[in-house]
């Protein structure tokens, strides 16, 4: 079997297209067929892959070198976590090619590397999680962070002041610049997961002992730069909005300090850029220090109740916390299967919204208002409707009064980030859906206060 691979290799470094594709359908029905049923055997068997990354640089030409690249998807996923290193330093080398074509390939199987390195804990009921795999994950999250570092610390290498003037990746000319932020952008940090992960990992120890908030002042400054907001809204300003947070509760008082920055930031489409710029006002509000904590951070008072009972810390990963809903205490599994129930009652109402009242409602207010007003009162009316079904109302009739005139205005306040709108703004624009709603469909809507 490794004699077959070799001879595929062989093919796919030198042959015609035809000849190359063939031999790469071949290589992806040995994953399948061999590899899969026997994993020891297979993994060996692709090892000889890590022969051929050693001397990639013979091979002749670009697009045989591309080929390649493409095949190694097969053994980034037999062989990826074992490999990891010798994979990562041949991504990083070839990433930096002075061929666009390279680099597009490279980062492509990349993403294959990625999902072959196991970076979170598996486990199931019937099987408590060992110690040794506790600490191969461990290993693993911090070999797949110094591999994210490590680009990063190219990036900065191969950055010019060019590249300040555009706004989106895509935007920007063909470099080793461009391919690198694609690498971390579309590869590496592509979820909130990997990004969470990456930035405990600059938060720790384990990244140079960075400091916590010197970190996130860094990055608060430098998105301050890079927008250039730097006069109109400073780091002495954000540090006062957490310093004199302000709520019914912390989740209120966090949601009003996120609507504070992001007036500075409404005018963001991509949501990617936007979930970048959202982490950081998050890491401002975690770790700079809060007047009504005395003076310390959210990040601190977690560590001083961890270091009040350390037992918080070390409940088994398997062990979901209950759900309390209205006045009982239920199970984290029972309160899963109430939502799906839930959800599955709900079904005929959220199919009605969304394919009768607000298609309707749309025309309506198109042959009313000017399509800016139109389009502000659709939001709220979807908004509306999505909560509510949130909440758990299962038909209209359901829905309370006081969820219409009181609870959904003020929730709107803290919650919906884009808008300026105030509660009485909100409650008129309700009132003008449930006005339609009662020309259209003789709704009774004076028990929801109109």
């Amino acid at each position: 079997m490794d004699n077959s691979l070799k001879d595929l290799i062989e093919i796919i470094k030198t042959g015609s297209s035809k000849e190359v594709k063939e031999a790469q359908k071949e290589v992806g029905r040995f994953w399948h067929e061999f590899y899969i049923p026997k994993r020891k055997k297979g993994k060996k068997a692709f090892s000889v892959f890590l022969d051929e990354i050693k001397k990639f640089d013979q091979i002749q030409d670009i697009d045989h070198k591309v080929y390649l690249i493409y095949t190694l998807k097969w053994p980034l996923l037999a062989i990826g976590e074992e490999y990891f290193e010798e994979w990562a330093e041949f991504i990083l080398r070839h990433i930096q090619d002075p061929s666009g074509k390279i680099r597009q390939a490279i980062i492509s199987v990349a993403d294959y590397l990625v999902m072959d390195i196991v970076i979170d804990l598996k486990f199931s009921f019937n099987k408590k999680v060992s110690k040794k795999e506790r600490e191969k994950i461990e290993n693993n999250r911090n070999r797949f962070c110094y591999f994210i570092l490590t680009v990063e610390k190219l990036l900065s290498e191969y950055d010019e002041p060019r590249f300040n003037r555009y706004k989106y990746i895509r935007s920007m000319p063909p470099s080793v610049y461009k391919s690198l932020q694609k690498l971390i952008v579309e590869v590496l940090l592509r979820s909130d997961y990997h990004k969470k992960l990456y930035q405990k990992f600059l938060l720790s120890s384990n990244a140079e002992n960075v400091s916590k908030v010197e970190l996130v002042e860094k990055n608060l400054q430098e998105l301050l730069n890079e927008y250039g907001l730097s006069r109109k809204l400073t780091l002495e300003m954000i540090r006062d909005w957490t310093w004199n947070d302000e709520g019914e509760s912390a989740m209120d008082a966090s949601n009003r300090f996120q609507k504070k920055w992001f007036k500075y930031f409404s005018d963001i489409k991509d949501i990617d850029e936007f979930n970048r710029i959202l982490q950081v006002f998050v890491d401002a509000w975690n770790y700079f220090p809060h007047k009504s904590l005395e003076g310390r951070s959210p990040d601190q008072m977690v560590h001083r109740a961890l270091e009040e009972d350390p037992s918080l810390s070390k409940k088994d990963d398997k062990e979901m916390p209950d759900v309390v809903v209205g006045d009982r205490k239920i199970s984290w599994n029972e309160y899963w299967a109430m939502i799906a129930e839930m959800e599955k009652l709900q079904k005929p109402f959220k199919e009605f919204v969304e394919k009768e009242i607000l298609p309707e409602y749309n025309k309506f207010l198109i042959d009313k208002f000017s399509p800016k007003t139109a389009r502000k009162h659709v939001q709220i009316a979807d908004i509306f409707f999505e909560r509510a079904m949130h909440i758990g109302f299962i038909e209209f009739k359901d829905i309370r009064k006081d969820f219409v005139q009181k609870e959904f205005p003020k929730w709107w306040q803290t919650h919906i980030l884009d808008s300026d709108l105030n509660e009485k703004e909100v409650l008129s624009s309700l009132k003008e859906l449930f006005n339609f709603l009662a020309f259209l469909y003789e709704t009774d809507i004076e028990k929801f206060g109109f």
